[in-house]
C-alpha cells in the first residue's frame, strides 16, 4: 500500500469524490487502524479492490495481526481471501449459523450443500458461441485522453486519468477491462456512456462520432449505451418503489401511451430479469445485494440499449448470486443481442464471462487480446503482476491452517 509522494499529497488534499473505488477503501482502512484496535471488524475489506491491491490490504491485516496482535473478524463472499487469512470460519444463513470450525475441515467437509456453494464456485463457464471476431465494430475509441484540474490553495494540478486510449469493441462480444485502482477504467466508462467529456480523442458507436453529434442525437446514443454501476443501492433512488425505479426511464423518454402501460413494461423487466412482479412495490432497500442488481440491470434494458457497460458489477456479490447474474447476462445477451464492457478486479470471472480482455494501467491500455491468449501467455509484466496477485485457495495454504 505505499504510495509515490506526490500521490499522497494529491490524495492527502483530495475530496472522497476525487478518489477511485480502491483509493477511498484504502483510506478508510487507514482511518480503522489510526487507533490501534484490539479488534478489526473487516467488512468485505478486498470486495472493490483489483488484484494486486488486495493482495497488499491482505498482507498488511497479516503483518498487524501479528505485530499488533490484533484479532480480526474476516467478513468475506471471496475464498481465496478467506483460504489466505482465515484460521477458524463460520458460515451463516439467513440469521443462522450453519457451520463453523477449522478452516480446512470444512473445506474438506461441508457440512451442507449451501456452505459448498459459498466455497467452491461451479466450474462452469459461458456457453459456447462463436467468437463475433468477424461482426462490425460497435465502438471504436481513437485517441481518447482526459484531463483534470484540481486546485491546492494557489497550485493548479492536473491529473490525466486517460491519455491516448485506443480500443474497439464489436457487437455482440463481451471485452473485459482490469486494471488496478486508479488506473482510468470507470474514466473511461464514463466517456464511453456520455456522461464525461474527453478532453481529447474521438469516441465512434456504431460508425457515427460521439463528439460531433448535437445535443438531440447525443440525447438518443446515449439511451443506446447504458451503465451498471458496482453499488446498486447507491444507484436506486430509495424513494420511489422497484417498479417505479424500473419505468424512471420511460417516463423521462415518455415511452408509453399511459402510466398503466409504463407499469407493465416495468412489471414484464423486472420477470425478465428473474424478480417476482408482485415486488413491484417493495422499496429498492427491501431487497438483498443480488436482487438490487438485477433491478439496476432491468432499469437499464428498460431503453433497450445495445451497450450495457458494467462498472465492477458482480464484485460486491457471493459466489452463488455471482453464479445467479452471470447465467442471466448470457442469457440475455443471446436474446437481446447485447454487447458487454465488463470492467472488473476479479480476474476469475473475467475468464469464464469475457471473449476479449484489455489491460490498463495510468489512464492507458498495455496489453488486448483473447481472453485464453492473455492469460496463458502475457506480455507485460504489469499483466504477469495481475494475474499472480489474484487470490487462489491452494491445498498447501489449508492443510497449514491452525485451529
Amino acid at each position: 500500500m505505499h504510495l509515490p509522494p506526490d500521490d499522497l499529497t494529491r490524495i492527502w488534499d483530495a475530496y472522497p469524490h476525487q478518489l477511485s473505488g480502491g483509493q477511498r477503501q484504502r483510506v478508510a482502512i487507514a482511518l480503522a487502524l489510526v487507533c490501534r484496535p484490539n479488534l478489526v471488524i473487516a467488512d468485505e475489506p478486498t470486495a472493490s479492490l483489483d488484484a494486486t491491491l488486495q493482495a497488499e490490504v491482505l498482507d498488511l491485516l497479516k503483518e498487524l495481526n501479528q505485530r499488533l496482535q490484533m484479532s480480526i473478524l474476516l467478513i468475506s463472499h471471496n475464498p481465496a481471501v478467506l483460504g489466505t487469512m482465515a484460521d477458524r470460519l463460520l458460515v451463516m444463513r439467513e440469521g443462522r449459523m450453519v457451520q463453523q470450525g477449522n478452516l480446512a475441515r470444512i473445506y474438506a467437509c461441508p457440512a451442507s450443500p449451501y456452505t459448498q456453494s459459498l466455497l467452491e464456485p461451479a466450474e462452469q463457464r459461458k456457453p459456447e458461441k462463436a467468437t463475433p471476431t468477424e461482426n462490425a465494430p460497435l465502438v471504436e475509441v481513437r485517441g481518447l485522453s482526459k484531463q483534470y484540474a484540481q486546485r491546492h490553495l494557489f497550485a493548479r494540478q492536473v491529473v490525466r486519468a486517460l491519455e491516448g486510449v485506443n480500443l474497439t469493441i464489436r457487437g455482440g462480444e463481451t471485452l473485459a477491462l482490469v486494471g488496478e485502482s486508479g488506473s482510468g477504467k470507470s474514466t473511461l466508462a464514463r466517456c464511453l456512456a456520455c456522461l464525461e467529456d474527453p478532453s481529447a480523442g474521438e469516441i465512434v458507436f456504431d460508425g457515427r462520432d460521439v463528439r460531433g453529434l448535437g445535443s438531440q442525437p447525443s440525447f438518443e446514443l446515449r439511451q443506446q449505451i447504458q451503465l451498471i454501476f458496482q453499488d446498486a443501492a447507491c444507484s436506486l433512488n430509495p424513494r420511489f418503489t422497484a417498479e417505479e425505479a424500473v419505468a424512471e426511464p420511460l417516463v423521462i423518454l415518455r415511452r408509453g401511451k399511459s402510466r398503466a402501460e409504463r407499469r407493465q413494461r416495468a412489471l414484464d423487466l423486472m420477470s425478465q430479469v428473474g424478480l417476482a412482479p408482485q415486488w413491484g412495490d417493495r422499496s429498492p432497500l427491501e431487497f438483498s445485494g443480488g436482487q438490487r442488481q438485477r433491478l439496476a440491470i432491468a432499469r437499464a434494458l428498460a431503453v433497450e440499449p445495445r451497450l450495457l457497460i458494467l462498472d465492477e458489477a458482480l464484485s460486491g456479490l457471493d459466489l452463488p448470486v455471482q453464479e445467479q447474474i452471470l447465467k442471466l447476462l448470457s442469457e440475455l445477451q443471446e436474446v437481446r443481442a447485447l454487447t458487454y464492457l465488463y470492467i472488473a478486479h476479479d480476474l476469475t470471472l473475467v475468464e469464464r464471462i469475457a471473449d476479449r480482455v484489455a489491460v490498463m494501467k495510468a489512464g492507458r491500455i498495455v496489453e488486448e487480446g483473447a481472453v485464453g491468449e492473455i492469460f496463458a501467455n502475457p506480455q507485460y509484466d504489469y499483466t504477469r503482476q495481475l494475474i499472480g496477485s489474484a487470490p487462489v485457495v491452494a491445498a498447501d495454504q489449508l492443510a497449514m491452517v491452525s485451529v
